[in-house]
């Protein structure tokens, strides 16, 4: 759902994460917002120009169709097995920090 700042209800984004992913931590950026749960995933969305749909998702990270087997892929399946409890970007939102839960 996308809210007006006092808590007013706007409207239902059109890329949203859909039934059963539960939102941890949002974070806003210069270009739009991120959110972060389940499965260790986290989704960007990007202002958009067009009023109907204000935001749409850029990605989806990471990217469970990616097959690379490489350094980090050991490291990457322990995420996705975890919530994303918090997360905060540098100050020039090239660069994001979050912890992890593990069930």
């Amino acid at each position: 759902m996308l809210l007006e700042s006092n808590g007013d209800y706007k409207m239902l984004i059109s890329e949203s994460p859909g039934e059963g992913f539960y939102i941890e931590s949002i974070q806003t950026y210069s270009k739009g917002f991120i959110i972060a749960g389940d499965n260790g995933q986290i989704m960007i969305y990007e202002k958009a120009e067009d009023p109907k749909h204000p935001y749409s998702r850029l990605t989806k990270l990471p990217n469970s169709n990616s097959n690379e087997k490489g350094e980090y892929h050991e490291l990457q399946a322990g995420i996705m097995s975890a919530k994303i409890r918090c997360m905060s970007l540098s100050s020039t939102d090239d660069c994001i920090v979050f912890t992890t839960e593990n069930n």
